[in-house]
């Protein structure tokens, strides 16, 4: 295995050696006498835990020589004995707030000025500290009610009798009980009665989210209380359940839909559940490949939070354990229990091991973190929007987006790690490695896990709509085709198809009307003027046409040329980058800028004709009127043409691709403009291509001279066919336009 995949599992083991040290050491209290000691507990010098773990363990013996009596030793007798606590000066501040909230939950009257004049450095965490919930409960709380595992199986309490364990956490322990007075199993949770959890989920109702039915209270001493919240039971065990299956037989590159429901199938037979359920739901998931599977449950949590978010109730704890799995698979959202957040709240090592703190995006760590004062009700709904990507990242890899980092000196270094770490983004190496060639569900997920908030999905629901894209597999296809044939080579060619589709018509076009011309508007006399300014105008006209059409096209086939190179090119230059941003902005429009040129030129020719022959022959006033419009009819006629071909092309081949790209390379922001803009011109073009051919066979039969009445009959018929291929080609380009609107 390399050293990056190391990486991982050495600070991991950190993380449970600090986890360990603190839980063994607030267990032997509850087992003294003898009182332990700290010393005892305390890995050996020159561990890299070793000064996170003595401060954790300082606040489980504060903590209980607190509740011991008033002779509970003092902060500056713990920094007398131990003087590596004051590195850098300073005790850490979470260390210090731990010795607040103490004296004052045993009555004392604390005045913050005592301690911000001993540690003025420490003035502005300290004071944000204090601002904080006053019930927030300690780390060392926490670590003690996790010692002290009051509540096992085979105990009853109130109305429930405890069966299993089905997960335990730093706030909770979650049974499987059975509920004596309505004879049902439900899941019952057991923590501590304070936030607003039930109050919460009363409101939820959606089939993505666990049903709570109701909780009740009891006392667990005079000062505490404990909640009992009984919910729908849910056997399939938690995503976390079957992601630890899932890695135990096989490596991510082999998993699928039908691994997954095996790890949730054992599960279940580990617990002696019948698995039942829709068999068709069951054979559809196992059909699926990994990255579907992992779009599905996505989409699934993503309309959970979209839903909870519209009754203004943020998660704030999604995670792996707090996803629960049907038998059938289907994923539901569980625990809002961390609605309350807190300025401390997860900032222990049993929380961060227990996997809240890797999970949270930077601005809610900076809430952790008592060095900035954002507070918890500054975060908002993308918050949970960047812990649905790192888990739906963990899901699909089988490891998280961003490193642990390594216990450091206190836990404001640790959060800053973590914070500047979400910040910076991850390498492109890694993400490479991560999606492979599935670039939508890269992009769904990366854009979830933009440091910017306000780049991130702005909704649930829409998240929920690309990975359903992602599920069924047809827009990763639109957007990064993979087969490769001298159609597709031709047809990404944009001067070829450009000059193919404004040629043609205009040469077509051109030769109707100078035949018309010769023979309904030019007197015999001038024929030969005629044809002479012809050949000037044309030799102007169309190389003039074709230098500012092809300015329009170079642009695109240069963004195109970086598509066809993106397998071999890591890197783009920002210049490239520009390039590739702007074009997906003139890619839908080539086909309106080349058909309005060529209507600028059709008008102003139809001017030219007449003032030229009426000034050096002779012209009577109908054929200056007829040389306008016929060569203002002809120019519209080529226009819609024109336009219907390239755009056709554009939004088949040019378009998507570089969507594509731009979604690769993260330079798409929102939906572009030009799709809007091009949303309004189909159907003027389809008004344009079924008017004007009709008016001017109209008006040439009502006009003409009786031995073009058969020239008539024949354009007639070939109008009907460009009406209708007209038609068919913005059915198509609608079609399209609709498809990927569920990039936005």
């Amino acid at each position: 295995m390399d050293d990056h995949a190391d990486k991982p599992d050495t600070q991991r083991s950190l993380w449970r050696e600090l986890a360990e040290s603190v839980e063994q050491f607030a267990a032997a209290w509850e087992d003294a006498p003898p009182i332990p000691q700290i010393e005892d507990h305390l890995p050996e010098p020159g561990s890299l835990v070793r000064r996170m773990a003595l401060v954790e363990l300082i606040k489980v013996d504060l903590h209980q020589r607190f509740v011991a009596g008033p002779t509970a030793p003092r902060l500056d007798d713990y920094v007398r004995d131990w003087p590596e606590l004051q590195q850098a000066g300073n005790v850490p501040p979470d260390l210090i707030f731990e010795e607040i909230q103490l004296r004052r939950q045993a009555g004392e009257q604390v005045d913050l000025a005592e301690y911000t004049g001993k540690f003025p450095k420490l003035a502005k965490p300290l004071t944000h500290l204090s601002q904080s919930d006053a019930r927030i409960e300690t780390s060392a709380m926490l670590a003690m009610r996790k010692a002290k595992g009051k509540y096992k199986p085979g105990d009853s309490v109130d109305d429930f009798e405890l069966l299993s364990i089905l997960g335990r956490g730093g706030f909770a322990t979650v049974f499987l009980a059975r509920q004596k007075s309505m004879q049902r199993l439900v899941a019952l949770k057991i923590s501590s009665d304070q936030g607003a959890e039930p109050q919460t989920l009363a409101q939820l109702d959606h089939p993505n989210i666990v049903r709570v039915y109701d909780q009740r209270q009891i006392a667990e001493t005079a000062e505490h209380n404990q909640r009992l919240l009984y919910m729908q039971y849910v056997p399939g065990g938690t995503l976390m359940d079957a992601l630890n299956r899932m890695r135990s037989v096989a490596e991510p590159d082999a998993w699928t839909g039908a691994t997954f429901l095996h790890a949730v199938g054992e599960h279940m037979h580990e617990r002696g559940q019948s698995i039942d359920g829709d068999a068709n739901v069951r054979s559809e998931l196992a059909a699926l490949t990994w990255p579907q599977t992992v779009a599905r449950i996505g989409r699934q949590l993503a309309l959970a939070l979209h839903y909870a978010h519209g009754k203004a109730v943020l998660h704030r704890d999604l995670k792996p354990a707090n996803v629960l799995l049907t038998s059938e698979g289907m994923a539901k959202l569980v625990d809002f229990n961390v609605s309350f957040c807190s300025k401390v709240e997860g900032a222990s090592p049993q929380a961060y091991f227990g996997g809240s703190l890797p999970y949270m995006s930077p601005e809610q760590i900076e809430v952790c973190n008592p060095e900035y004062s954002k507070a918890a009700e500054d975060l908002t709904e993308r918050s949970d929007i960047f812990s649905l990507g790192v888990l739906l990242f963990e899901l699909l890899t089988g490891k998280r987006p961003f490193d642990d980092p390594v216990p450091a000196a206190n836990w404001g270094s640790v959060l800053d790690f973590m914070s500047e770490q979400r910040l910076v983004g991850l390498p492109r190496s890694r993400i490479e490695e991560a999606f492979g060639t599935h670039h939508l569900l890269r992009h769904a997920i990366m854009k979830c896990l933009e440091p910017a908030e306000e780049r991130r999905f702005k909704s649930g629901q829409e998240l929920a709509m690309i990975l359903q894209s992602c599920e069924s597999g047809t827009l990763d296809e639109i957007l990064f085709p993979v087969e490769v044939s001298w159609k597709r080579s031709m047809l990404e060619n944009v001067v070829l198809v450009v000059a193919i589709m404004t040629v043609i018509p205009s040469a077509l076009a051109a030769l109707f009307i100078t035949n018309y011309n010769l023979v309904e508007s030019v007197p015999d006399a001038s024929h030969g003027l005629f044809k002479r300014v012809r050949e000037i105008i044309n030799g102007i006209a169309f190389p003039l046409a074709g230098i500012l059409i092809l300015s329009f096209c170079l642009p695109v086939a240069a963004a195109m040329r970086l598509v066809r190179r993106r397998g071999r090119q890591s890197d783009l230059t920002e210049r490239q980058r520009q390039t590739l941003r702007n074009s997906v902005e003139r890619a839908p429009l080539l086909g309106h800028w080349c058909a309005s040129i060529c209507v600028i030129e059709w008008f102003l020719a139809g001017l030219l004709y007449p003032i030229v022959l009426g000034t050096f022959g002779e012209l009577t006033p109908y054929a200056w009127a007829d040389f306008f419009g016929s060569h203002l009819l002809a120019g519209l006629t080529v226009a819609a043409y024109t336009f219907f071909g390239v755009t056709l092309v554009a939004v088949w081949y040019w378009q998507n691709q570089l969507l594509g790209s731009n979604l690769t390379e993260g330079l798409l922001s929102g939906k572009p403009r030009s799709l809007l803009f091009l949303n309004r011109l189909v159907p003027i073009y389809q008004m344009v291509s079924a008017l004007i051919p009709m008016a001017s066979v109209a008006l040439l039969v009502i006009w003409g001279n009786a031995e073009n009445k058969f020239a008539l009959g024949v354009m007639s018929i070939a109008s009907l066919i460009g009406v209708a291929a007209c038609f068919w080609m913005a059915r198509q380009i609608q079609s399209r336009l609709n498809e990927l609107d569920e990039l936005f």
